[in-house]
């Protein structure tokens, strides 16, 4: 009976793997340094504001990129990438 009712909500094309984004993580700098450049422009004022001392702008810009990238960036890699960029 419980599979009948779960039939009737999950449809039959529903692939986990293809809604996940296969889970790969991004590791590819030159890759992540593209999504970077990108954050980058779009979010001026945080960049100001980390420029002006206040280091919570760098979390907002890593988080950016992590929701962007559906959390598959690796988080080292973009910090040291903004870090770079912004010093």
């Amino acid at each position: 009976k419980a599979k009948d009712i779960m039939r009737k909500f999950v449809p039959k094309s529903f692939s986990p793997k293809k809604e996940a984004g296969d889970g790969k993580k991004i590791g590819s700098e030159s890759e992540l340094k593209k999504i970077v450049s990108k954050i980058l422009d779009d979010n001026k004022k945080s960049v100001n504001d980390y420029k002006s001392g206040n280091k919570n702008a760098l979390n907002f810009l890593i988080g950016q990129v992590m929701h962007k990238t559906n959390k598959r960036a690796d988080y080292q890699i973009v910090r040291d990438l903004f870090e770079n960029i912004l010093s």
